[in-house]
């Protein structure tokens, strides 16, 4: 049997509409969000390939040419069916594990990925996560699943949400799959590091223009910034986390 392939995917495509239109290229000190993320990647120890899934428009050749830049593998597939551009992507690069990073946390904590790695092949379970219930700040969300478990989402999966979201079926299959959490000792979930409004951009500027110079600071640097700058801290408190995401799910199975 040979080694297991741990491959990041990141699903990005530029949106031109939203609170915060085209945010993922967004520039911080000459360099893009998305880049600052794919560098970030590159810090954590276990991976072995990184693959940046975006999507066929024209819109999206811009990531393209970042991937090229940036030195990683890009794949184009579906636009609205992540479900089927991760497993496409998964597939081309011969993933064994995927680990599932969304492109709206430029500030993730590489040494978060590394332990989150070293975790899932300790409990060798299917599908490991770090938000149920969360203990990382928004924008650190983090998923680890076989490629087997999303081989067989990508086959059974009933619901258009679920093709969207890429990992609820897994998620619902807790007795057919080994599903585990990782939790932080402290709790950090206050924290909200993520890219979806004018407000996020203007903490993750204020924090990257204070640690930036620093390669590689993590969690508990970000932490101390935000605990020293209060004001900073709660530019962006009011907004409720995975909003959207919940929204989305009242929506559809018409839950309160």
């Amino acid at each position: 049997m040979g080694k297991t392939r741990f491959v990041a995917i990141v699903q990005a495509r530029v949106e031109d509409s939203g609170p915060l239109p085209r945010r993922i290229v967004k520039r911080l000190n000459g360099i893009t969000l998305i880049e600052l993320l794919l560098e970030r990647l590159k810090m954590a120890e276990g991976l072995d390939q990184i693959v940046l899934a975006t999507t066929k428009r024209k819109e999206d050749d811009e990531l393209v040419a970042i991937a090229k830049k940036q030195g990683v593998q890009f794949f184009r597939g579906s636009e609205e069916d992540l479900l089927d551009r991760t497993y496409r992507a998964a597939k081309a690069a011969k993933a064994n594990v995927v680990v599932r990073i969304t492109p709206d946390g430029p500030l993730i904590d590489p040494q978060l990925i590394s332990d989150m790695i070293a975790d899932f092949k300790r409990k060798k379970c299917d599908y490991l996560c770090n938000r149920k219930p969360p203990t990382f700040p928004d924008g650190f969300d983090v998923e680890i699943f076989t490629f087997a478990a999303l081989e067989e989402a990508h086959k059974n999966v009933h619901y258009w949400f679920e093709r969207k979201h890429v990992t609820p079926y897994i998620l619902e299959q807790a007795g057919k799959f080994k599903i585990r959490n990782f939790a932080s000792k402290k709790d950090y979930s206050q924290l909200r590091l993520t890219v979806d409004y004018p407000e996020d951009f203007e903490v993750i500027k204020a924090v990257y223009s204070a640690l930036g110079a620093k390669k590689g600071f993590g969690l508990k640097e970000i932490a101390a910034y935000l605990k020293r700058n209060p004001k900073i801290a709660s530019l962006n408190s009011h907004y409720i986390r995975d909003e959207g995401y919940h929204r989305e799910i009242a929506e559809v199975f018409g839950e309160p």
